[in-house]
């Protein structure tokens, strides 16, 4: 029988593996204000934000929340199926749904929670999960929450999604496709129109988590189908990256929605977002809606980052990838003695191998802050 003894021993031991593969984290005191970030008393400009499009720190969202704030304070005191479902949340919703062209919209306490909520909620032993092999951890740690059996297909590739469908689909009962329209460690977009093509040919609905292209691909709306969200296709998101507030969300058909209302153990066991929260990201959407400037202005930035640094994005996030963790530490080093900080991405977060800086722009880094960042960091690999 193990013992308190035994499992220091164990904590130990992972601890002390993850420091020999250069794997170990630590958390670290940061003060941070747009693209500037404070840490241990030192600035430097910062590309490690998703605050895409500044919104965090625009002032008229931060009225709006104030305002929202004093009128009713700072928590919301309990679940939305209690006493917490404030009448903010409708608006959002409503906002959110007509943004993405879908029935229904359901928001959550993050967009974590909604990955969890959603798979748990619709998928179960009798059915198929297929994720894109790089899938967010959320999406992973969802799947392997059911009693789904669980497969993967390459990235973006849609021969190997249509050779597992081929292979597996008959098998069981529902088939849940999984994938995003922006990787949040390569920067690439999803053949998500493509993928949903194929999924319509299997009988199987395809889950998109939109968290990196909304307000950044296809002029801020994110990954879109025209003038209506197919009746196979679920979106997930977040309200805390362009958005530049704090929550989750999925867009779906209104059945799926009061599934999730019902049977979500993340919404109904979760206390809900505080009232300013909600407002503040309602109020950004609107200015994404009704302000193509800045997604206009973000675009311009990732264009000019491109020419800097030479590596292609059709997003916000640019990888420069090295195949040691240490080598990609080093370079994080380097670039902080410039006043830059981006930070080292190591496995497991990404594969071993590909450890990289993963730059993440704003529409609010100034032109000679991309162009400088880029120069220090080709002159030292170079």
């Amino acid at each position: 029988m193990s013992n308190s003894s035994d499992l220091k021993d164990k904590i130990n031991e992972v601890i002390q593996s993850l420091k020999v593969k250069n794997q170990y984290r630590t958390l670290t005191k940061i003060s941070s204000h747009g693209p500037t970030i404070s840490i241990d008393g030192k600035s430097y400009v910062s590309f490690a934000s998703n605050d895409y499009l500044g919104l965090s720190i625009d002032k008229e969202v931060i009225q709006q929340a104030q305002k929202i704030f004093l009128d009713f304070g700072i928590g919301s005191g309990s679940s939305r199926l209690v006493s917490g479902n404030h009448n903010l949340y409708e608006e959002l919703e409503s906002s959110i749904a007509n943004f993405k062209n879908s029935e229904g919209c359901l928001v959550f306490g993050s967009g974590y929670l909604a990955n969890l909520g959603l798979i748990q909620s619709l998928m179960g032993s009798h059915d198929l999960i297929l994720l894109d092999r790089l899938s967010h951890n959320s999406l992973f740690s969802a799947a392997k929450l059911t009693k789904s059996t669980l497969k993967i297909f390459e990235h973006n590739s849609l021969n190997s999604l249509s050779g597992r469908l081929e292979k597996y689909r008959k098998n069981y009962r529902n088939c849940l496709v999984v994938t995003e329209s922006v990787f949040s460690m390569d920067g690439d977009l999803s053949p998500y129109d493509h993928l949903q093509e194929i999924c319509r040919q299997y009988n199987a609905t395809l889950m998109i988590d939109d968290a990196h292209g909304l307000g950044v691909i296809n002029n801020g709306k994110g990954a879109s189908f025209g003038q209506a969200l197919p009746s196979n296709v679920i979106l997930t998101g977040t309200l805390s990256k362009a958005i530049g507030s704090y929550g989750g969300y999925v867009c779906a058909n209104t059945s799926v929605i009061d599934l999730l209302t019902n049977k979500a153990n993340t919404l109904i066991y979760s206390t809900s977002l505080p009232p300013f929260v909600i407002a503040a990201a309602n109020f950004s959407l609107k200015k994404i809606r009704e302000n193509v400037a800045i997604v206009k202005t973000l675009s311009e930035k990732i264009d000019l980052f491109k020419q800097s640094i030479g590596i292609d994005s059709d997003s916000a996030i640019f990888p420069f990838k090295f195949n040691d963790e240490q080598d990609a530490i080093n370079a994080s080093d380097h670039l902080k003695e410039y006043g830059f900080f981006v930070p080292a991405i190591r496995p497991p977060t990404v594969p071993k191998n590909s450890s990289r800086l993963r730059f993440s722009l704003s529409a609010i880094h100034d032109d000679h802050s991309l162009k400088r960042c880029a120069e220090v960091l080709l002159d030292y690999v170079s």
